[in-house]
């Protein structure tokens, strides 16, 4: 049994240690500490993107909650969480300030799901509504060619 509970704790450890690094590089791109270096900033950017899969549902929870409590919270870092699944991101699409522009690159770059709760703001713009309305379109002419082309494989 001691091998076994040995095992586990170095995935518990990289848990937490994921989970707090990912906590310190976001409050260091919140801070604005990466700010006058465009490239370090995208480098933390990549690593917190590369952690996101890997860091608890609560951890991530929270970044979105503090960037919604901010007045104009750094564009990179909240369209990097609005990316994030639905679940956790639902709020931060739903009230989170983005322009028209950053509105209709999120429903290019992301799921259905996604696109129900940016649907659910209230101030959606014409084009907000018609990049939503092209992307339902792209996906139902997907799902019909695909099922054509079961209906055509199928033996008769």
């Amino acid at each position: 049994m001691k091998g076994a509970g040995a095992g586990a704790e170095p995935a518990v450890a990289g848990a937490e240690e994921r989970s707090t690094l990912f906590t310190t590089l976001a409050e260091r791109l919140l801070a604005g500490e990466a700010g006058d270096h465009p490239e370090r900033r995208a480098h933390l950017l990549r690593l917190l993107g590369e952690l996101l899969p890997a860091v608890s549902r609560e951890v991530r929870s929270a970044l979105v909650a503090d960037l919604l409590a901010l007045p104009d919270p750094p564009r990179d870092l909240a369209l990097l969480m609005a990316r994030d699944e639905p679940s956790i991101s639902g709020p931060l699409l739903r009230e989170g300030v983005f322009s028209t522009r950053e509105l209709c690159e999120l429903v290019m770059r992301t799921s259905p799901a996604h696109h129900l709760e940016i649907a659910r703001r209230a101030d959606l713009t014409l084009d907000v509504w018609l990049a939503l309305a092209r992307a339902a379109t792209r996906r139902a002419a997907g799902e019909r060619a695909a099922s054509a082309m079961k209906k055509r494989d199928a033996p008769p």
